[in-house]
């Protein structure tokens, strides 16, 4: 008879429910926004770490065995050099030609070779920067890390 006798539990009201369904909402998404900008940080050139590292290694095996703070350093000091920002909206402009030569109808392939040189020359342009940049951090460097780089070199010449 007891059993009879016990109330059912009070359900929150509907109009509840939904301000903590839009509650979650709203944090999953500013959880996602903090998660999103810590993985893929962009720095002040509009570059994440994966287009910084490309850039590292597109300077040749060298600049490969660089350790991650030498990597960090060199990135900072191409970052800074005249001419690299020049370079990079060269090379978007060129990707732009590159896309119109290859949805052109009928396609032109000499349209397309033009693109494809503008875009290695901004890409040369890039590379002798980022050399010297290399060599500027590498003459900063003790004889003792020069040395150390040419063995780690010659290792990876090796595998």
């Amino acid at each position: 008879m007891d059993e009879m006798m016990t109330t059912p539990k009070p359900q929150a009201p509907r109009g509840m429910k939904i301000v903590l369904g839009v509650s979650l909402a709203i944090n999953l998404a500013i959880a996602g926004a903090v998660l999103g900008a810590v993985v893929l940080h962009r720095g002040p050139d509009g570059e994440g770490p994966r287009e910084r590292i490309n850039a590292v290694r597109s300077l040749g095996p060298l600049a490969g065995e660089l350790n991650r703070d030498e990597m960090r350093m060199l990135i900072g000091r191409m970052g800074g050099r005249e001419g690299m920002g020049a370079a990079r909206r060269g090379i978007g402009a060129a990707n732009l030609q590159v896309e119109a030569a290859l949805r052109a109808t009928p396609f032109v392939p000499d349209a397309l070779m033009q693109a494809l040189s503008e875009q290695r020359g901004y890409l040369g342009a890039m590379q002798e920067s980022g050399h010297r940049a290399l060599v500027d951090l590498i003459a900063d460097m003790p004889p003792e890390r020069r040395a150390a780089l040419a063995d780690e070199l010659a290792e990876g010449r090796r595998r």
